[in-house]
């Protein structure tokens, strides 16, 4: 009921987040809290501030829900329509969990998405207690980089002012449900990033980036309209690409990675497949103060072939990430590791953004030079993958010579 108390969201989607005001604790062991309920769309619904308590004996205990409201007029629309109601345990020869409600005068309104809810949320509390149960740790952990509040306020700013838009005029073929939001999710993410090193060097300029492998270009394009001057390069153009306008700029082009350096401040690496291990090679020759943030998704060597290596009782994608924050270390970053908030199993950032030697080191700098160039020696000569323009080349070239086969030209 702690749980359920502190992060309503979980159970409930409308809401955003939960602030608790007060609490108020008893020599009994009783407590009662007041928390407001923030919702995520400010337009529709308004805040509700709501009185939780917990009382124990021994042998029930419970938890009350009173919203503060002159009446039912207050309440948003995923409250129930009651003055107050209660999870109730029971510590009988069989125990039981019930829900119970204090009707509004005149009756309650608990409909069908009511019921839903309540069901929910009792999912949740079994799950919840059988992991408490269990001894589970998390293993996963948000919010190390950027707080909590801040990525959500800006998530939700940057969703209000471009979801819709891109959602409905996507021209191409993947799902724009996913890319859009899963492109607004990270871009929230680094525009986060971006502000708190702005906060902490006390610096107005912002940032400049390169995207590398930037696919349809709309984190590109989501950076630049928050006014951060950078590009994307890609193998290949997308329709999508003309759509974005001409402050957007976008390169269709093959990198040679262990040949390319870039002036940018910052490298991104999304989902960027054979050149996400190059990416801390690139950021350590481009210069001293480059910093970079990969987000790992296929898994690719040096070579630009499959990374197949894997560890007993390890997934071969942890393995990938443990091989990934090796190279990061020996081209001499701080390994720093991130699970974003986006709509994607492969949601973990690596990031480099400080080195682990001082600039005037230079015994330091000369190791780290020798290691890199060790790393790209000991691997086989990167062979950049065909390109989809390319290969529908080769396959109308192979087509038409199928048919001249199986149908000669008649002689004579």
């Amino acid at each position: 009921m702690n749980q359920w108390t502190l992060q309503p969201e979980l159970v409930i989607p409308p809401i955003k987040e939960a602030k608790c005001v007060s609490e108020e604790r008893e020599d009994d062991g009783n407590f009662q809290v007041t928390r407001v309920l923030i919702p995520k769309r400010k337009l529709k619904d308004a805040e509700l501030t709501e009185v939780v308590e917990f009382v124990e004996t021994d042998n029930e205990a419970f938890a009350s829900f009173t919203p503060r409201v002159q009446s039912d007029k207050g309440l948003p629309f995923y409250y129930p329509k009651v003055e107050a109601f209660r999870y109730r345990f029971i510590n009988g020869h069989v125990p039981e969990i019930r829900f119970e409600i204090r009707e509004l005068p005149g009756g309650s309104v608990f409909d069908e998405k009511m019921k839903y809810a309540v069901s929910q949320l009792m999912k949740k509390l079994f799950k919840w207690g059988i992991s408490t149960a269990l001894g589970y740790q998390k293993r996963v952990h948000h919010d190390i980089i950027v707080p909590k509040d801040m990525y959500l306020s800006t998530y939700e700013r940057l969703k209000m002012k471009y979801a819709k838009r891109w959602v409905d005029s996507w021209p191409e073929k993947t799902d724009p449900r996913k890319f859009v939001y899963e492109d607004i999710a990270i871009a929230t993410w680094l525009v986060c990033v971006w502000e708190l090193e702005r906060e902490a060097t006390s610096r107005t300029k912002y940032q400049t980036f390169v995207d590398i492998g930037c696919g349809n270009g709309l984190l590109v394009h989501l950076l630049n309209e928050e006014g951060y001057s950078g590009y994307g390069i890609d193998q290949s153009s997308r329709k999508v690409w003309s759509l974005f306008g001409e402050n957007t700029k976008l390169v269709s082009e093959t990198l040679l990675p262990n040949e390319f350096k870039v002036q940018s401040e910052w490298i991104i690496g999304n989902h960027a497949d054979e050149l996400v291990p190059w990416i801390p090679i690139i950021a350590a020759r481009s210069s001293y103060d480059t910093k970079f943030v990969i987000i790992p998704c296929c898994l690719f060597e040096l070579s630009g072939k499959k990374f197949v290596k894997k560890v007993e009782n390890q997934g071969r994608f942890h393995c990938y990430l443990e091989y990934l924050k090796e190279l990061v270390d020996i081209c001499g970053y701080e390994v720093e590791v991130e699970s974003l908030r986006i709509p994607s199993t492969k949601n973990v950032a690596i990031i480099g953004r400080k080195r682990n030697f001082a600039l005037d080191d230079e015994l330091a700098n000369e190791k780290t030079r020798e290691r890199i160039n060790g790393l790209i020696e000991a691997s086989e000569q990167f062979v950049p993958r065909i390109s989809d323009r390319e290969k529908e080349v080769l396959r109308r070239s192979k087509l038409e010579k199928r048919k001249r086969v199986l149908s000669p030209e008649p002689v004579g």
